[in-house]
């Protein structure tokens, strides 16, 4: 593993969106805002996937802006954000998330050490933005998750596997390839961020989205040799047997 040396961190900021109605709009616009508020210096790349909604608003906003002619999924739009970066260090975030101020500068500290990713403590959206003092270089990986989360550029590889269509495991499937290529993924409350799970998807016919997603598990076990919960199990058996979301609540 060879590391980027951290000196004044500058970032490029992933967002896809998928803009379809009034109330979707209004959770982008919130998480572009606090964009804006906690890293206004960086670049901001949106990845529009054709919007029905809101494209000139999405394109003034944006540092870099591409819109797709169709929706090409979550795991397509990020990699055109990936190819499109130009920093060495890329957060990766979604429009229903807002960002406590401070994340930048606690993963700065956090990336002196060998990580290759920084996740941060996820809140329910709308609560208030209560930060700790504690970072786990290891032992809380099972809490890393990629609503958002700073990483390496370097990690990022081949990016997500596009196989898992317009989105669904490939969040669990990218995680895999981190720990299997022996990246550290630290865990920190110094920062957090409210999210307000799965609202574009909470949409969609919810009879297919489940469909779809047990063709989903079938192409993560393909991959991987075990479904995504007992992949996970095998990793970090301690980790599985704590309570999710009460851990999520330390502070």
């Amino acid at each position: 593993i060879k590391l980027v040396e951290v000196s004044q961190m500058k970032l490029s900021i992933i967002i896809p969106v998928w803009i379809i109605s009034p109330d979707i709009l209004n959770l982008t616009e919130n998480a572009l805002d606090s964009i804006k508020a906690t890293a206004p210096e960086h670049e901001l790349i949106i990845i529009d996937n054709a919007s029905p909604l809101a494209g000139g608003y999405l394109r003034d906003k944006a540092d870099i802006y591409i819109r797709n002619k169709v929706n090409l999924g979550y795991a397509k739009a990020m990699n055109q954000g990936f190819k499109l970066a130009k920093r060495d260090f890329i957060a990766v975030t979604q429009n229903d998330t807002r960002l406590s101020p401070g994340w930048a500068e606690a993963s700065e500290d956090i990336f002196k050490e060998k990580v290759g990713s920084v996740h941060f403590r996820m809140i329910k959206y709308g609560q208030p933005m209560e930060l700790g003092d504690k970072t786990y270089v290891t032992g809380r990986e099972r809490w890393c998750t990629v609503a958002f989360c700073l990483l390496r550029k370097e990690v990022v590889g081949d990016g997500y596997d596009e196989g898992y269509g317009l989105g669904g495991f490939e969040d669990w499937d990218f995680m895999q390839k981190l720990w299997s290529r022996g990246w550290k993924t630290a865990y920190t409350t110094k920062a957090c961020y409210q999210h307000l799970d799965s609202f574009t998807q909470l949409k969609l016919d919810q009879n297919e989205r489940r469909t779809k997603d047990l063709d989903r598990r079938e192409h993560f076990k393909e991959r991987w040799g075990d479904y995504p919960e007992e992949a996970l199990a095998k990793r970090f058996p301690d980790q599985v047997n704590q309570p999710y979301y009460e851990e999520f609540l330390k502070l």
